[in-house]
């Protein structure tokens, strides 16, 4: 035991590693919530060009303090539905009722692949506030998490984990009443996505998710709807039973619940809690 001591005071000691800290997301709270409902859908349809609808007979009602969870597969029409509530495309026919003061914060991984790689993000700023001084647009960035030395790198030298910050940070920046986030996570690591769930879950707005990460979804989501079948639906069930109704699906045994359905199920419900 001896000899083991002293070779032991004869090693190296090994540094501890200090993680350099994560910066927060800054996802401001709308000063004045509106009065509800933020956005009401009555039978929209919505398509792109002549090609058939990629959803139809949308019926659906968002309030203030929604958080709803947008679940389906690939190609089930979820980020055509964010584009839509975004108001960047317009629906073929039915009513979508918003409120007249309503704010949108709308992120989509396609941002970063249309950001232009000669931009810094220094430049990105000046363009979206060119009121604000320099000194103002630094410190903002500085806040993003974005430091004084990458200020002036362009965007193609960034991480994709650094340009998915910015933009996140960006389109946040104005407080908007509703925040619809398209996969917010693929290029961040699992402390930026923590930094990440903490803010949503300070933000009072309401807010769309899209996302695979499952453990998101379950801390952010209060409310699940589904893609399918070209329509999207209330979702009674928690992520256990999507996973469930996924393979089922698979297996071509599970169709999508109709809005009428989920209705009555949701009205049944509430009989059972009122006896």
């Amino acid at each position: 035991a001896q000899s083991r001591v002293k070779r032991l005071a004869k090693l190296t000691p090994i540094e501890t590693t200090i993680e350099a800290s994560v910066s927060p997301f800054l996802l401001p709270s709308p000063a004045r919530p509106l009065a509800p409902p933020l956005i009401r859908l009555e039978n929209v349809e919505v398509g792109y060009g002549d090609d058939p609808a990629i959803l139809r007979d949308l019926n659906l009602r968002l309030d203030v303090d929604d958080r709803i969870g947008l679940l389906g597969v690939n190609g089930a029409g979820k980020s055509t539905f964010a584009k839509m509530i975004a108001g960047a495309l317009e629906v073929r026919s039915g009513e979508v009722s918003r409120s007249p003061r309503i704010e949108v914060g709308w992120f989509h991984q396609h941002q970063i692949e249309a950001l232009d790689p000669e931009q810094t993000p220094l430049d990105i700023m000046r363009e979206a506030r060119p009121t604000d001084s320099d000194q103002s647009h630094r410190s903002r960035l500085a806040q993003f998490g974005i430091h004084f030395d990458k200020q002036g790198t362009k965007v193609e030298a960034l991480s994709g984990g650094e340009r998915a910050r910015l933009l996140l940070n960006m389109v946040a920046m104005a407080a908007p009443h509703l925040l619809i986030l398209d996969e917010p996570t693929n290029h961040l690591d699992i402390d930026s996505r923590r930094a990440l769930l903490d803010a949503l879950n300070s933000y009072e707005g309401a807010v769309i998710l899209i996302t695979h990460d499952r453990s998101l979804m379950e801390l952010v989501a209060d409310r699940l709807w589904l893609a399918a079948d070209n329509q999207i639906v209330p979702f009674d069930g928690d992520m256990d039973d999507y996973a469930r109704f996924v393979i089922e699906r698979a297996k071509g045994g599970t169709s999508a619940p109709s809005q009428s359905a989920a209705k009555e199920k949701r009205s049944k419900g509430k009989k059972k809690k009122t006896k």
